[in-house]
């Protein structure tokens, strides 16, 4: 990842991913509320552009494993000098996309429905993003301050990922655990992007920055401030958007109505049942 495109790829991978992830699950938790359904996390989402069974097939998952086996086919190349592999920067980039890919392998067998615990899907990311913790750790040796700076900042969101698809796994129907895994993987994503930008900058002709600069460096906590900021706003406006379209175009019930829905019913003989209490079987009749 010496360069900008080694830390553009997983900062575009994070990214996209992320958004993506967002606007599936604001999608699968308004359509729960439009058709009275307990929302249900997942780690994959369905193309619903897609045609007859591809429309469920793990579309998604086979992209991710393409772009990660890309990826790591490109650090083992990029890392190779007259056949020989010597780059150890290289190796740990590599490291890292190979457990993200064999966390794609575990969903497309899931999806088989192999004989796996069912979480599976959960621990692979969280082992991928503990290994991404680990090798970035111990990344630095040797590096300028505003680098060892950068990556610090980089180091506390992976741990957050960490944490946040563990909570996403214990709570799977709570859309806040969803969003905020999610948020954190974007977080990722753009500020990978960013690090790329400040070390590597692509742009003819742009000012270098000063890798010894103290000011410059209380500059960069700002701008990672920022990020977190930024990445929650775009959270809030395509929830805000996606919202306003099933209220208006599908016409989806608010809470209240969808809890009065729970709570009183009719039966198959047109009575009246209500629910006198959600963790009992107790119903009265009218």
């Amino acid at each position: 990842m010496g360069t900008f495109g080694g830390h553009a790829l997983p900062g575009c991978f994070f990214l996209f991913i992320g958004l993506w992830h967002v606007i599936q699950i604001y999608r699968r938790y308004y359509q729960c509320k439009r058709d009275n359904l307990i929302y249900t996390t997942s780690t994959w989402f369905p193309i619903d552009c897609c045609c007859g069974k591809l429309k469920e097939f793990p579309v998604e998952v086979v992209v991710k494993i393409f772009l990660i086996s890309v990826a790591f086919s490109l650090e083992i190349f990029t890392g190779s000098h007259h056949g020989v592999f010597d780059s150890p920067g290289n190796e740990q980039h590599a490291t890292m996309f190979f457990f993200f890919g064999v966390t794609g392998v575990f969903e497309i067998l899931l999806y088989y429905k192999a004989s796996f615990p069912p979480l599976l899907n959960y621990v692979g990311y969280t082992l991928s993003f503990s290994v991404e913790f680990v090798l970035f750790k111990f990344h630095l040796h040797g590096r300028s301050d505003m680098d060892v700076l950068l990556h610090t900042l980089l180091l506390f969101v992976i741990g957050a990922c960490i944490l946040s698809v563990l909570v996403e796994m214990k709570y799977q129907h709570h859309v806040l655990a969803s969003l905020t895994s999610n948020y954190v993987i974007m977080v990722q994503g753009s500020w990978f992007l960013h690090i790329g930008f400040i070390l590597y900058n692509p742009i003819p002709g742009a000012v270098a920055w000063d890798q010894e600069s103290h000011r410059q460096m209380m500059s960069v906590t700002s701008y990672f401030a920022w990020h977190t900021g930024f990445n929650l706003l775009i959270i809030v406006i395509i929830g805000t958007v996606i919202s306003y379209i099933y209220r208006k175009k599908y016409g989806y019930e608010d809470e209240d109505s969808t809890a009065m829905k729970r709570l009183i019913h009719t039966n198959s003989n047109g009575q009246t049942i209500v629910n006198m209490n959600d963790d009992s079987e107790e119903e009265a009749e009218f």
